[in-house]
């Protein structure tokens, strides 16, 4: 792994907002502290999904390929799929980065 050399705006920045000791500590805290958002803000957007729908996307994806969803069809319905899933997709992403990096 190569060594990142910040500017030390930057750097200050980092130190001045986690008031970590060292760098590479202040910016481990700020990605965590970032993907802990995201998965929140996903978190919130898969509920309105489940709220609206009723199900799961998994229970949603299934009814939907054996035709058991009213306007399988529709633009509505067919966009609420693609950003559905997409959501599900970066929670997965977004969990396994905080389990590989401890975070």
């Amino acid at each position: 792994m190569s060594a990142i050399v910040l500017p030390p705006r930057i750097a200050g920045l980092l130190l001045e907002l986690t008031k970590e000791a060292d760098v590479e500590a202040a910016l481990l805290k700020v990605v965590s502290e970032f993907i802990r958002l995201k998965l929140a803000e996903i978190n919130r957007k898969l509920a309105e999904f489940e709220k609206k729908y009723g199900m799961t996307f998994e229970e949603f994806r299934e009814r939907l390929a054996r035709g058991e969803i009213r306007n399988a069809f529709s633009y509505d319905v067919e966009r609420d799929f693609w950003e559905w899933e997409s959501l599900v997709t970066l929670k997965r992403h977004y969990e396994r980065l905080r389990r590989e990096w401890g975070i």
